[in-house]
């Protein structure tokens, strides 16, 4: 049975899911600061005492 190219238990798909995550986190934050509705809407979240979730955070 032939293996997967760039499979290396399941790695790859990993590394795929990282990077993606990474653009759209990045993609978010530059739209925070280029949008101005988007920088009051940030802005009034921290004001009511929001902050970013952490990696790896769990909610219970």
């Amino acid at each position: 049975m032939a293996e997967k190219i760039g499979d290396a238990g399941g790695h790859a798909d990993t590394a795929a899911f990282i990077y993606a995550r990474k653009a759209l986190t990045h993609f978010a934050d530059n739209s925070r600061h280029d949008d101005p509705w988007a920088a009051e809407l940030y802005r009034r979240a921290r004001d009511r005492g929001k902050r970013h979730a952490r990696h790896g955070a769990t909610t219970a």
